[in-house]
This record gives C-alpha cells, structure tokens and sequence, in this order.
C-alpha cells in the first residue's frame, strides 16, 4: 500500500440560484408522486390486511437517502381489524419515485430490504428489529411502526443507555456469527454489488479508501510536525487492515451507523434497531466504535459537518463481552485485547481519512485540527487500558502532543440523545 496525500482544504461552491418557477414544478411533482406513493402504498396494504383498509394520512419523519414517513391505516370494519393502526414506510425521495426498473431503486433501500429478509431468519434469537411487511420494487419498505415509549421525565444515565446497547448489539452477533453465507446468498439473490464494489458510504470498498487516505494523511502530519515514523509503520497499518478485514471468529452481521438515537427505538428497557441500509457482515468490534468513538454527522439545515461522539463509557465494552460470554462465547484476554486495539485504531485511522474527505468539499463546524486533535485523543483513551502493543498507538501518541501544543479553544459536542 503506497501512502501520499496532501491535506488541503478546497472552498465550498455555492449552488447556482433556483428559479420560483422551477421550484414550483418541483414541488408539483413531488405532491403527484406522493399521491401516486400513497395510492400505491393502500394496494399493498389491502393485499396484506384486504380491501377495507385504507391509507389515511402520511405523516414525514426524515429526508436522507431515503425519504421515512408514518402512514395511518383505518378500516371500514372498525378497529377489530389484524391491520396495524400506522406503518413507517421508507422511500425513494418523491422527485425520483416510482422507480421504473431495479437501476433506479437506490443501492441503500435494496440493501436494507435484503437485512430485513435475512433478520427474519433469526428473529428467534434476536427479535430486536421492526418487521418488515412488504417490500416493493417502484420504490418503498412497509415496516412495523415501533411507536417508542415516552420520555421518561429525567434523562437516563449514559450507563443505562449503555448496557442497553451492549446488549442488544451483542444479541444480534450472537445470532448472526456463523450465517454469513445465508446473507450472501440473499444479496446474490437480489444481484447486490460484491462487498469491494459496494458503494454505500460504510461499504468495505469505502472503509478501506477512508483507511488508506487516513493512514497516508497520519504520515503526511507526522512529517510536517516533526513526529518520527517507525520503520515497521506501513507494516503495521497493513497487518491492522487485514485483520479487520478478514476477521475470523469475530466475524458477523454488523449495523455499522450507531452514533446516534435515529437508529435505535426504546421498548421494553431494551434497544430495538433501525436502519439497516448500511449493514453488512464484517468484525463484530467495528459495531462497537461508532457507539465509542462516534462519526462525522451533517446538520441538515447548514450542511455542516461535525465531529459527534456519543463517548460511551469503557464499562460498555465489558458488558458487550459479557453478555457473550454468558452465551457462550468468550475470548482469550490476548486475543480479545488484540481485537479490540485493532479494531479501535482501524476505526480511528479510517475516521481521519473521512475528516480529509469532508474537508475538500464540505464545511466543518469546527477548525480541521480540532477535529483530527479529538478524534486522535478519544481513541488513545479506548485503547490505553488494553495490553496489546502497537507502533501506530505511539505515533497517535507523539502526534496528539504536538498538536496539543497548539492554541485550540472550542469543545467538542458528545451526545447520543
């Protein structure tokens, strides 16, 4: 692997001025796709629950990759009906719906209904996930409606929130280890990309060019501020890719997106997921860093980007391995401290090269050394009571002091809630 970059960052475009009267044919193509998604989404349901069900009116939750709305149901037989009172159905946004052919269909929404198909194969061991009731090809999901439990009236420890996910990610591993060609077969069923030519943002084509583009910008900083480089820093930045990437006993069904509290609903003082469209199969600790070390989110109203990091406690990762143990399924202490020093640094690695992404096109909310300075400090601190050994720990190590000798004074946003 050949290390260079040069770190940059490139100004933000503004986009050329709409017109009102194209934003107005926008808007009405929206709405006639929208009455067209809704006649479509009550043929499905009358083919679920019979022809007195009727869609009463659509409520929109979220605009990302794809569009998440509630959708009433009634029925002309009253309420004594197996039809559930609402549904959650995500979507293609409405300028791009209906989709005429698969090539249309976004890779995200396919993905999802191909993890919804293979969670239903394990939904004896690990019943934490909404159920999805339809699938269909012009473009949307029909999905159990979750309906969270109220807010309770002081906010919840961190631990609390904590050993919550622990358990419910450790639950989903455990009945998921071991399937990995039951997924596959799906995806090949549904024609999906090969995970090295899967474009979704947390594909492994993507960890691995974030990775690269980390590691190269990690040696480019170190160069500039002076920080000497070990002659075995290549090697090592190899062996730790390698092995996130071929991960053996740890390998599993991930979600791979647990930074924040879109993607899971609390019932039942429990957890329940959400949002598969970037899950996959990959090393059983990488679904343990977003909740750890966090990820780069947008605010949908500046386009900013930023560093949030949920910061949950190290007594997380205890309970995870825990509640694999009590399974039946522990680890050595070396192996598992190598595990987890691997997968920490591969996810802190992989997280510089996504800064230096967003810095070439995007706006950051905070300064770029801010950032790089947090990210290198959060993961030093997950992998400092760990007794595994790595060259690269000692370069985060040096580089984080030289960058802690500059004058930085905005503090970072952790937050999970």
């Amino acid at each position: 692997m050949t290390l260079t970059t040069t770190p940059q960052t490139l100004a933000l475009k503004a986009p050329p001025p709409t017109s009102p009267r194209t934003i107005g044919e926008k808007n009405r193509r929206a709405n006639r796709n929208q009455r067209l998604l809704l006649t479509h989404i009550q043929q499905r349901a009358q083919q679920l629950w019979g022809q007195h069900v009727h869609v009463t009116h659509y409520e929109p939750l979220s605009e990302r990759l794809s569009s998440v709305a509630r959708i009433g149901l009634s029925s002309a037989n009253g309420p004594d009906t197996n039809s559930p009172a609402t549904l959650i159905v995500k979507h293609l946004p409405l300028a791009n719906y209906p989709a005429s052919c698969t090539a249309e269909l976004t890779q995200e929404l396919r993905e999802e209904h191909v993890c919804y198909t293979f969670l239903h194969q394990v939904r004896d061991q690990f019943p934490l996930f909404a159920h999805c009731y339809a699938f269909d090809n012009r473009g949307f999901l029909l999905l159990e409606d979750l309906q969270p439990e109220p807010q309770p009236a002081t906010e919840e420890h961190l631990m609390v929130l904590a050993e919550r996910l622990a358990n419910t990610l450790a639950r989903l591993h455990l009945a998921t280890f071991n399937k990995r060609s039951d997924y596959q077969h799906l995806r090949q069923h549904a024609d999906l990309p090969t995970p090295g030519q899967d474009p979704r943002a947390y594909s492994l084509a993507a960890h691995r060019r974030r990775y690269r583009l980390g590691a190269a910008t990690l040696k480019d900083y170190c160069s500039i501020l002076g920080v000497a480089l070990p002659a075995s820093f290549n090697a090592h930045i190899d062996l730790i890719e390698t092995e996130m990437e071929n991960p053996g006993q740890f390998h599993c069904f991930v979600h791979d997106d647990l930074a924040n509290a879109r993607q899971v609903i609390a019932r039942h003082h429990a957890f329940y997921l959400i949002d598969f469209e970037n899950a996959k199969y990959s090393h059983a600790l990488l679904d343990l860093c977003k909740p750890l070390a966090g990820k780069f989110e947008m605010l949908i109203d500046s386009g900013e980007f930023f560093y949030a990091n949920p910061n949950f406690p190290q007594a997380f990762i205890a309970i995870y391995r825990r509640t694999l143990a009590q399974a039946g399924r522990s680890y050595p202490d070396d192996l598992w401290d190598a595990a987890l020093t691997h997968a920490v640094l591969y996810h802190g690695v992989a997280l510089v090269g996504k800064l230096i992404e967003i810095s070439a096109d995007r706006r950051l909310r905070k300064p770029f050394a801010f950032d790089l300075q947090t990210i290198i400090g959060r993961h030093l601190q997950l992998v400092d009571p760990l007794f595994t050994y790595s060259p690269i720990t000692d370069v985060l190590q040096h580089l984080w002091l030289r960058l802690n000798q500059q004058p930085l004074t905005a503090e970072p946003t952790p937050a999970f809630l």
